[in-house]
């Protein structure tokens, strides 16, 4: 490496190593998620929804992976058109989805669910009370993005 090159960090090195692992890359090639866009730490990602009357097709998540994977993601919804956090009344609805989607924690900066790093944070006995949605540093975006995906692809989502 010459002196002149850029030093990826290590965060971002295991990220582009999650990102073009296999299980990754099948979720891509089926359209449940996609990467828009990259700008380390911070990167989009849109995850498809089912489809429902007047909802959007996918919503997306600008993540902050900051200490990836020791640290969690946080993801803030976000909406690509005005390049903002999503609006209240535009956030998918739904008993559990909603309540993952909220506006009124946090002011909508972040998902209030265990694999959040913003809500993990905050509600520590997160970790021994919801181990299966607990973020630890085993997990990896695909199994980050299939949390969503599932939500957004329940019977439970109601649209927008």
């Amino acid at each position: 490496m010459s002196a002149f090159e850029p030093v990826t960090r290590p965060d971002h090195r295991v990220f582009d190593a999650h990102a073009k692992a296999p299980s990754f890359l099948a979720g891509v090639f089926r359209g449940d998620w996609r990467i828009e866009s990259v700008n380390w730490p911070t990167v989009v990602i849109s995850i498809a929804a089912a489809p429902r009357d007047g909802a959007p097709d996918r919503f997306w998540l600008r993540c902050d992976l900051t200490n990836y994977p020791a640290e969690s993601p946080t993801a803030t919804p976000w909406d690509p058109d005005t390049n903002a956090q999503l609006a209240a009344d535009r956030r998918p609805k739904g008993d559990d989805v909603a309540m993952v989607f909220r506006k009124d924690w946090e002011d909508g900066r972040a998902l209030y669910a265990a694999y959040d790093r913003v809500a993990l944070t905050s509600h520590q006995n997160w970790v021994t009370e919801h181990p299966r949605t607990a973020w630890d540093a085993t997990r990896d975006l695909t199994w980050w993005a299939t949390r969503i995906w599932e939500l957004l692809n329940d019977d439970d989502y109601l649209g927008i």
